[in-house]
């Protein structure tokens, strides 16, 4: 009796092993070709599973799929711009990257304390629907152009934009910058070198090759900060460092036109421009450094 116990637990385990086993290199094979089998793509977004991770952050193959098939909605339809993506393998990289770089994004902007809302979202939403024809034209466009709810929209598009607008505000680290805008400052002040050379050698403006030439500047053309203090400056006179959405400016002032009340209509102004780093940077390099296990063969159907 007691060897038919043993023999029958021991046949258990045995089967437990094979299906173990069977399971998981089932796992393994879906990850590896998920559409060898058609139902697998269905089944594994269904069930959420993982695609990728970001220091313990989960990216699911849900969250794929649902990217993947907008994009490929959207770069379908009259009103996608001429994309290079050729290739299904293409199309779920560049999904990957995306969701990839937004769970960094997340990571980044949860070490800051900050916590954004749905009603945040909704008033940001509101705001770009107004330029846009109405919130419910956009919706529409929306639904059209991507086969998305509102909602999906705001938590996968919207919420995205603000969380680099708020990574901007909290991660720019501009003391670097600002000690170099100094130095030239300096050197402009000390007249050893002329403006425009001094542009030529250190801006990081398109403008560098002229000099730092702007041209003549009318008001509202520009962003308030530089207006206000280009438009304070006389003929010759140059700026202290001026801070705006860009970077640090030094500006010079060549010409000003007054109006027959005397007030400034326009200048002709100079700049150096010492730019800040676009958040996204910032943003890969943390991704660089994190720890990131990609489970999902990039170029796999997901849908």
């Amino acid at each position: 009796m007691e060897n038919k116990t043993v023999f029958v637990r021991g046949l258990v385990s045995g089967i437990l092993g094979i299906s173990v086993v069977a399971i998981l290199v089932g796992v393994i094979a879906a990850y590896r070709a998920p559409t060898a089998v058609p139902v697998v793509p269905a089944v594994l977004a269904a069930v959420r599973a993982p695609a990728a991770m970001v220091n313990g952050s989960i990216i699911t193959w849900h969250d794929v799929a649902v990217d993947a098939t907008a994009l490929k909605k959207f770069l379908s339809s009259p009103n996608a711009p001429h994309e290079a993506i050729t290739s299904d393998e293409d199309l779920t990289a560049r999904v990957m990257h995306r969701l990839l770089l937004s769970a960094a994004a997340e990571q980044m902007l949860a070490q800051q304390g900050i916590e954004i809302t749905n009603d945040r979202l909704d008033a940001e939403f509101d705001a770009l629907a107004v330029a846009s024809g109405g919130k419910e034209k956009v919706i529409a466009e929306i639904e059209k152009n991507f086969g998305w709810s509102y909602e999906q929209y705001r938590d996968r598009v919207i919420r995205s934009m603000v969380v680099l607008e708020e990574l901007d505000k909290k991660v720019r680290n501009t003391s670097g910058l600002r000690a170099r805008a100094e130095g030239v400052l300096a050197e402009v002040k000390t007249g050893t070198k002329d403006f425009a050379t001094l542009a030529r050698e250190n801006s990081d403006d398109s403008s560098a090759a002229d000099g730092g030439d702007l041209g003549v500047i009318e008001r509202g053309l520009t962003v308030p900060e530089f207006e206000s203090a280009a438009f304070a400056l006389k003929k010759g006179e140059v700026s202290g460092i001026v801070e705006s959405e860009f970077g640090f400016h030094i500006i010079k002032v060549d010409d000003v036109k007054k109006n027959k009340k005397g007030e400034v209509e326009t200048v002709r102004a100079r700049h150096i421009l010492f730019k800040f780093k676009p958040v996204t940077d910032s943003v890969e390099e943390y991704l660089k450094a994190a720890r990131v296990w990609q489970f999902l063969t990039v170029g796999a159907s997901v849908e």
